[in-house]
């Protein structure tokens, strides 16, 4: 019999994605789910197998929206898809077109089987996405901010530790920081930071112009943030 399923759900929004249909041609959309539809592993030296691939997170594409789920029994289950989905946003900065994601997370029920996905926790997510992340950001629903329940593995805690962030409202993950602990010394960081620097000088809508305001807000933040992690 078809039951829900407990889980950690990720519901990420594209932003932006209206203006990018109609600037860029049917292969170059193409091209871009092929990256967010790619699968792949993170990996943590000492572990024989991956700390996170598509078998442990899931993921759906809806068109411009990606759900990803985790069932909540497995260990380590929200650090997982806190990793996934700060690695997903890094991977759509780092995209010649940098594209900014919003996002929320909470646990609650879903259903998930080829095509048809659906449940309270789907809809709770978004909502929250929706109505509450605003920026550029994933927020964790407040229900789940107690990590200290959680039975975490030493890597667990640490990806949760270093990729979470407290904002004005609520906690987030960091996947910024992410991306400038992987790439702050090559080209693609660079460009990332010149591309937000321009919209800020040139856009002249505020709902766009706010998003690169708070991402330009936190690059001062992360550099310092670095220095206290050794071990990235």
């Amino acid at each position: 019999m078809r039951a829900y399923t407990d889980c950690y759900i990720a519901f990420i929004d594209l932003l932006g994605f209206k203006d990018y249909v109609g600037k860029h041609s049917c292969e170059e959309i193409a091209s871009l789910f092929d990256e967010i539809n790619e699968d792949y592993n993170i990996t943590i030296q000492g572990l024989n197998s991956p700390w996170v691939n598509s078998e442990i997170v899931k993921k759906k594409v809806m068109s411009d929206t990606i759900c990803f789920y985790v069932d909540s029994s497995e260990s380590d289950s929200l650090a997982r898809l806190v990793a996934s989905c700060a690695y997903f946003q890094v991977k759509l900065m780092r995209m010649p077109c940098a594209i900014l994601s919003r996002g929320a997370i909470v646990k609650d029920k879903i259903y998930a089987c080829e095509d048809t996905t659906f449940g309270p926790g789907v809809s709770k997510a978004y909502l929250l996405e929706e109505k509450t992340a605003v920026t550029p950001r994933i927020i964790l629903d407040n229900s789940i901010r107690d990590f200290e329940k959680l039975s975490l593995t030493t890597y667990g805690k640490k990806y949760l530790d270093m990729y979470i962030y407290e904002d004005f409202d609520y906690l987030c993950i960091d996947s910024l920081f992410l991306f400038y602990c992987l790439c702050h010394d090559k080209d693609s960081w660079k460009l990332f930071a010149l591309h937000v620097e321009n919209m800020i000088r040139t856009e002249t809508k505020d709902n766009i112009l706010n998003k690169y305001k708070y991402i330009y807000s936190r690059f001062s933040y992360i550099s310092n943030k670095l220095l206290e992690f050794t071990d990235i």
